[in-house]
């Protein structure tokens, strides 16, 4: 049996997840965008994300959500800490623990406390919130594959030390990866 694994592999075609599944698009859309830079040696270009461009991962609504998110998490933080709020809900896409859609993972229940504390509706995201977002679509990963944060205020004793793995701390948050 061949080390080397297919094209379709490596975007997780061949592991039960169907093609036209947002999340597998994503992981279609980041290896076309790394590729593009390899190849060419140029920053792939930003996403079109006005509502008619063909290579937009995800709806304008979907795109809507995640420059909120970003904005209602981490507008205080720099950009690598933007960036990783968005590594973490596409690390929770790919994950099969958590739903494979932007609005799945942001509103699932309990999640994300912006949703339930309103931040995330008063959000006004800018310029450097939507870059952000942009460059973690298009590849630029921080997260080691954590699929959970929570602010480094009150993690004494919460859920996620007792029951996470803490990976690193960037910025005023703490991020984690599941046991076992």
């Amino acid at each position: 049996m061949s080390e080397s694994i297919t094209w379709a592999q490596g975007v997780g075609l061949s592991d039960g997840t169907r093609p036209d599944e947002p999340a597998t698009r994503q992981k279609v859309v980041t290896m076309m965008y790394r590729l593009y830079a390899v190849c060419t040696g140029l920053e792939p270009p930003i996403f079109d994300d006005s509502g008619g461009g063909d290579d937009l991962p995800f709806t304008p609504e979907e795109m809507e959500i995640l420059y909120r998110i970003a904005w209602a998490e981490a507008r205080g933080e720099d950009d690598k800490g933007l960036i990783l709020v968005i590594n973490v809900i596409i690390n929770r896409m790919n994950d099969p623990a958590f739903p494979n859609d932007v609005r799945g993972v942001v509103f699932a229940p309990n999640q994300f406390s912006p949703i339930t504390n309103g931040a995330f509706d008063r959000a006004t995201p800018d310029d450097r919130i939507r870059n952000a977002v942009h460059r973690a679509l298009q590849g630029e990963d921080y997260s080691r594959g954590a699929t959970f944060f929570r602010s480094v205020r009150g993690a004494e004793g919460s859920w996620h030390e007792r029951a996470l793995n803490r990976v690193f701390t960037h910025g005023n948050h703490h991020f984690y990866v599941s046991r076992g």
